[in-house]
């Protein structure tokens, strides 16, 4: 049966512990990666609002009026659903097309005006 044994590739270790170490690695380096990745966009974001300070003034003004229109959006989405006795599929699938493109976008839209406006 020894013959069907899958033989380590080069450079893989045959223990548990050095694989487990070399993912624990793997993952550090990752999450070192994503913090610099991080700081970066911070940079960015903040040399963008220095540049535009009456952009990012309007950006945040604009996120605030958003939301108000995310929650309004919201709760017509939640008077629908009150409203129905039951959710089948049909009915999900009409309530995912009404409510779920616009859902989206919002978000995002707010999400960019939150980013740029700081």
């Amino acid at each position: 049966m020894t013959a069907f044994r899958r033989k380590p590739a080069t450079g893989e270790r045959g223990n548990g512990v050095s694989e487990a170490t070399e993912l624990r690695l793997s993952i550090d380096k990752l999450s070192r990666l994503m913090e610099k990745q991080v700081r970066q966009r911070e940079q960015a974001l903040r040399r963008w609002r220095d540049a535009n300070p009456e952009m990012a003034r309007r950006c945040q003004q604009g996120a605030i009026k958003f939301s108000g229109a995310l929650n309004d959006l919201l709760g017509d989405l939640l008077s629908a659903v009150e409203d129905e006795d039951g959710l089948n599929c049909f009915m999900l699938g009409e309530f995912i097309d009404k409510f779920g493109p616009r859902l989206t976008h919002l978000n995002n839209l707010i999400q960019t005006l939150t980013q740029l406006g700081g």
